[in-house]
């Protein structure tokens, strides 16, 4: 099968897979709904905010059940599959996954632009912060997408969740340690070498806090840090047969 073939494939089997999944749809009413209540609970500029720091998040649970489980199952275990085919089809199906988010990501922006009760100014204001969402979306594409090569089901997503939460309890304790990283975050300055590295394993853990607009200068370093991602992904394809189970 050519590579056109087998990005088609895996663009309509993963497309296939997010219309059936009911936690994709409950996650696709539910960050644009938060952010609805946000702005109702605040402002429109608030609810614009909520939905940019929640967007990647969506972006991550499209990862789950795409990868191990599907070929743990057999449904690969056939001739569409052969001389290593599935490789090339996993690797592109984190190609549609990452589109598929930037898509969403985009449409629902759009939507909250048209229903700006300010016109298009604060929304065009926030683009900035759009563009850190969605590439912090594709790191979680990445980041997911790794993790799924080992773990089944939501696992994946359910490994990020804990390294995150595992993220903000540390943050709990370095302030009530007396520490003024906290300070640093909110002012996007590190001045100190042990800050510096915090701040790097954060942002590992939790991209999404980029879009903050003191860290907006940052966000960059998501995208070579997913190109990272999906190249150690593919060396572990490169090293994996099939067969799993």
């Amino acid at each position: 099968m050519s590579r056109r073939a087998y990005g088609r494939l895996a663009a309509r089997l993963t497309l296939l897979k997010l219309r059936r999944s009911p936690t994709m749809l409950a996650v696709s009413l539910a960050l644009p709904a938060l952010a609805a209540f946000a702005w109702a609970a605040g402002s429109y500029a608030s609810g614009l905010r909520t939905f940019l720091f929640l967007l990647p998040h969506g972006f991550l649970f499209a990862t789950q059940n795409m990868f191990r489980g599907e070929a743990a199952g057999g449904t690969l275990e056939n001739v569409l599959f052969v001389d290593g085919g599935f490789r090339g089809y996993f690797l592109r199906k984190n190609v549609v996954l990452a589109a598929c988010g930037c898509g969403y990501g985009i449409l629902v922006y759009i939507l909250f632009a048209a229903v700006s009760p300010g016109g298009s100014g604060p929304a065009l204001d926030s683009m900035p912060g759009l563009a850190a969402s969605l590439a912090a979306g594709i790191y979680y594409v990445a980041f997911g997408g790794l993790l799924g090569q080992f773990l089944e089901g939501g696992a994946n997503v359910l490994a990020v969740i804990l390294l995150q939460a595992a993220a903000f309890v540390g943050l709990i304790q370095d302030a009530a340690g007396g520490n003024r990283f906290l300070e640093s975050l909110a002012s996007g300055a590190f001045s100190t070498s042990p800050d510096r590295l915090k701040f790097a394993a954060l942002a590992a853990a939790v991209p999404n806090i980029l879009v903050s607009r003191s860290l907006l200068r940052y966000a960059w370093w998501t995208l070579p840090a997913a190109a990272l991602l999906f190249l150690v992904q593919a060396f572990v394809l490169r090293k994996r047969e099939l067969l799993v189970r």
